[in-house]
Formats: structure tokens, C-alpha cells, sequence
């Protein structure tokens, strides 16, 4: 199972379509239901805009809704300020065998009902639109 969030900045247009996307974060559950492997992009001109930590929580929340208990975030180790918001989530850090450019981060999930982060009021506002039969699918977030 694939996840996905996409961030649109509404007040731009690109190919004569309004609003062009900014930044992604997706998740893909591991053969180990209780985890899954997790990513997020987000457009240099739109970095320190709380952009990045922001689709952390979606994450946090779609995971929580499917009982995962962990989210793994594979990190270049010279890209510091990716590495600087993991570790300000909470995340470990730990090497990738075999490969020494690579950081894991682990985030532990906690319980769905005891999530009390930002990004939950719009998951919660968003999660009807997945339907019954998907605990969560591609949606979009605009600016």
C-alpha cells in the first residue's frame, strides 16, 4: 500500500494551471505490518515555511489510523537540515549498513487516539473523502 499528501501553493500557475505542487510526503508499508518506509520533498523556495514538519504529522496521522508503529526515513547523511528536522520530531538515528552516506530515522507512532498534533485537525477533516474501504489515499492540501 502506497500513501501520499501533496502540498499545492494555490497562488501561483504554472502551464496555465493555478497552483503548482511544493512538497510531498508519502509512505509505503513495509511487509512488517507495523511499520512502513516514509519520504518527504519540499521545493527549495519553500523550505522554513514549517512545510516539511507539517507533512511529518499527515504521516503521523495516516500511519496511526493503520496501527503503524513506526515510520522509517532514510536520510542522505549530508543533508543537514533534513536531518535536523527529524531529530526535532522525536526520530533515532541510526546508520545503514552497508551504506555509510545513509541515516535511518526511526518515529515511533503513537496510539490514533492519543495524537494531539497540528496536522490532525485536517486529517480528520480529510479522512472521510478516503472512503470505508481505504484507511487513507492520495489526497491533496492546498496552501
Amino acid at each position: 500500500h502506497h500513501f501520499a499528501w501533496v502540498a499545492f501553493d494555490a497562488d501561483t500557475e504554472e502551464e496555465g494551471q493555478q497552483g503548482h505542487a511544493v512538497a510531498a510526503a508519502r509512505m509505503i508499508l513495509d511487509e512488517d505490518p507495523h511499520s512502513a518506509e516514509a519520504a518527504i520533498t519540499v521545493v527549495d523556495a519553500y523550505h522554513h515555511r514549517g512545510i516539511g514538519r507539517f507533512l511529518i504529522e499527515l504521516l503521523v496521522c495516516t500511519a496511526a489510523d493503520l496501527d503503524i508503529e513506526v515510520l522509517r526515513f532514510d536520510v542522505l547523511r549530508d543533508n543537514h537540515k533534513m536531518r535536523q528536522l527529524m531529530g526535532g520530531t522525536g526520530a533515532t538515528a541510526g546508520g545503514v549498513p552497508g551504506d555509510p552516506g545513509l541515516n535511518e530515522f526511526k518515529l515511533p507512532v503513537p496510539p490514533a487516539d492519543t495524537l494531539d498534533v497540528a496536522a490532525g485537525n485536517l486529517y480528520r477533516l480529510l479522512r472521510p473523502l478516503a472512503g470505508d474501504d481505504a484507511p487513507a489515499t492520495v489526497a491533496s492540501v492546498g496552501e
